[in-house]
């Protein structure tokens, strides 16, 4: 078990790593989109034509304030996102090193909360294998 979750908590920080850097690109993409030259362009696409939407009476200026809103907000998720990521990395590889209980369940807190199933179940066979090794003296014959 301890094994398990030792190669579990490097499997779920090299895929936090990849999750953080993944979600701080979206991030910058979805901040540099709600800048004004991309909501001058949904402007001119929906004067134009190019751009369809089904609003009615709604001005294209409206519209790209509610884009540029939703892009905000997509983009402050997403770094959100890798701020969480980050730490649930270097939660996971301490974890590794320093196998303790408190270690052990804030890898299953953060796994959870990122959605990072890997960690999750490293940090409940890490718990386990705690247990095992507390109660392993208990049963000497």
């Amino acid at each position: 078990m301890k094994k398990v979750s030792s190669i579990l908590f490097l499997v779920g920080g090299i895929y936090s790593v990849v999750c953080a850097v993944i979600f701080l690109m979206l991030g910058g993409g979805f901040i540099v989109l709600s800048g004004p030259a991309f909501t001058a362009y949904i402007v001119e696409g929906i004067k134009n034509g190019t751009i369809n939407t089904t609003f009615e009476g709604i001005t294209p200026e409206e519209i790209a304030a509610i884009v540029q809103a939703l892009f905000v907000g997509y983009g402050i998720g997403m770094i959100f996102f890798t701020v969480l990521s980050t730490v649930n990395a270097v939660v996971s590889f301490m974890a590794r090193k320093s196998a303790n209980k408190g270690m052990m369940i804030a890898n299953i807190i953060l796994g959870a909360v990122s959605c990072m199933v890997v960690n999750l179940v490293g940090g409940i066979f890490g718990l386990i294998a705690l247990k095992k090794e507390a109660n392993s003296g208990e049963f000497v014959r």
